[in-house]
């Protein structure tokens, strides 16, 4: 069985953040079979704006219970949009992202065999023993800036996301590109305010080399604080060294005009929860 691709590539990034990158690490036939088994829907989904194209079966092994659930962000509880699940090695394993805890129902067979091969891939460094599983129904599913920083992770250990499904863009942004962004939309507005008050054009208001210099800085556009990939149907992404501290991720949300162009995805992102899993 090939574990490595050999068009397994990585990147090294900005303080130390790493990307391994396994294009087509499943072949079609066993995305397609794995994302058959991620379909099964014990029971019917809750109640929701979109029409979903989960499979409701009747209880029993290996279906994944998935839910639309609520989280808090920024001080505000709104509903996530995708679906999750959260299964692992065994039952009862928690994680705890956004003030939500889920608690693990354990995975079937298939889900345990894909992941002794990613772990091969990756030589054994770590032993995972959750999934979260994200569901994209279509382009308006989406996953905003973030990182995965939780305490419930074993410090340092990479995080493996397998896509089955739709190509989704998968973007990624150093702290110091967002952390530029927001000071120059602070900037932005301090002069804007300044123009106000007095009557004069926000142009003439003087500015000095280092203001001008973070006025003219194009947040999203330097190739060393921002990086892309297309996910395809079976490819692997690792995420490595200090990536979790020192970048942000998402999966953006497309435009309305091609949301629903866009088919269904299945994102799993393998972890390690429990602080006896061991990482090289």
């Amino acid at each position: 069985v090939n574990t490595a691709p050999r068009n397994a590539q990585r990147f090294d990034l900005l303080d130390g953040g790493t990307v391994d990158y396994f294009p087509g690490f499943l072949s079609k036939s066993e995305a397609d079979t794995l994302w058959r088994l991620c379909r099964r829907l014990p029971v019917p989904p809750p109640s929701h704006e979109d029409q979903t194209t989960l499979e409701p079966i009747a209880d029993g092994e290996g279906v994944v219970p998935w839910n639309q659930d609520k989280i808090i962000v920024n001080d505000r509880t709104v509903t996530e949009p995708r679906y999750t699940a959260f299964l692992g090695a065994k039952d009862g394993l928690q994680y705890t992202y956004s003030k939500k805890t889920m608690t693990s129902s354990r995975w079937p067979k298939e889900m345990a065999d894909v992941l002794a091969r990613i772990e091969r891939a990756l030589h054994d460094r770590c032993q995972f023993n959750v999934v979260l599983m994200n569901w994209y129904e279509n382009g308006r599913h989406h996953v905003s800036w973030h990182s995965d920083s939780e305490t419930d992770l074993v410090d340092n250990s990479p995080i493996a996301s397998l896509s089955l499904g739709a190509t989704r863009e998968f973007q990624l942004r150093h702290h110091s590109d967002a952390r530029k962004g927001q000071a120059q939309s602070a900037l932005r507005a301090e002069r804007n305010a300044a123009a106000a008050a007095t009557g004069s054009p926000v142009e003439s208001l003087p500015v000095t080399p280092e203001e001008q210099e973070l006025l003219n800085y194009q947040v999203g556009t330097d190739p060393a604080r921002n990086m892309t990939l297309d996910l395809k149907h079976g490819d692997l992404l690792v995420m490595g060294g200090t990536l979790q501290k020192t970048w942000r991720h998402r999966v953006p949300q497309l435009s309305a005009t091609t949301a629903d162009a866009v088919g269904p995805r299945i994102c799993c992102t393998f972890r390690a929860v429990a602080k006896d899993i061991d990482v090289v």
